[in-house]
């Protein structure tokens, strides 16, 4: 009986195929659940089939390439619905590591959540390990006490050590804060604009394109056209880091007419 709904499903919901395209990674919204609590290779279209029928909930199914790649699924659980910030892929030896990048949450109700990844066909022999990492998606603003020296040009900086940070910090007139650089990336920024008050600066980590970007928003207050110098330092969890070879920086300047 099950496999006669599975195949209905099959006839009468439109089919997608993957492009297939040279990626060795890539994460996928899928509609199904399974209940185990670690990840879960599905190699073939048969297994494929087989856990369609046992756990589907949805009657939306989703054609998969089995030729050129594997699915892995990942149950777990967290404190309110966790927001998804990205996902890594890691291949050492043997050993084939994703790393889940989730918001921390800070509910007391303990909610379920399920991802699906898609994997390259030439690492399904690996052993396939998910490791989940809750991070911070809005950056952790500080004050440093002290200021680093721009000679008044815009400047953006990534303060990944103890050594770094004297240095950028060297000419500074007072004695900066203490940072732990073992778990803590520390990015300065210096702009200037006008606006009749100081500007108001937001900052937001995401994932685009397998990079890292750091979105900065600011607020210019008013049209006066008085010169104000913004200097802004951020801890970044070095977690949200290490595994992203290329960090990007973006900039937009709103104003506010009130």
């Amino acid at each position: 009986m099950k496999y006669l709904i599975a195949t209905a499903l099959f006839l009468l919901v439109p089919l997608y195929k993957l492009s297939s395209q040279k990626l060795d990674f890539k994460e996928l919204d899928l509609p199904y659940w399974s209940f185990d609590d670690s990840a879960q290779m599905i190699k073939s279209e048969t297994e494929y089939l087989e856990f369609i029928r046992e756990y589907a909930n949805s009657f939306k199914v989703e054609s998969i390439d089995f030729d050129n790649y594997f699915l892995v699924g990942y149950h777990g659980t967290s404190y309110c619905d966790p927001p998804a910030i990205g996902s890594t892929l890691n291949v050492f030896q043997d050993n084939l590591t994703i790393s889940m990048f989730i918001g921390k949450s800070y509910c007391l109700a303990i909610i379920p959540f399920q991802r699906w990844f898609l994997v390259n066909k030439k690492f399904v022999d690996k052993k396939i390990k998910v490791k989940v990492i809750e991070v911070d998606e809005q950056l952790t603003e500080i004050q440093t006490d002290c200021y680093f020296h721009t000679d008044f040009q815009e400047k953006t900086l990534l303060i990944e050590s103890q050594d770094q940070y004297e240095s950028v910090f060297s000419q500074s007139d007072k004695p900066c804060v203490s940072i732990d650089f073992k778990k803590y990336s520390l990015l300065a920024e210096y702009t200037a604009m006008g606006g009749c008050g100081y500007p108001r600066n937001t900052k937001t980590a995401l994932l685009r394109n397998d990079s890292l970007i750091v979105q900065s928003r600011i607020t210019q207050v008013g049209l006066c056209k008085r010169m104000n110098h913004l200097y802004t330092t951020h801890l970044i969890e070095k977690e949200l880091l290490q595994d992203y070879k290329n960090i990007g920086f973006t900039k937009e300047v709103v104003v506010d007419w009130r």
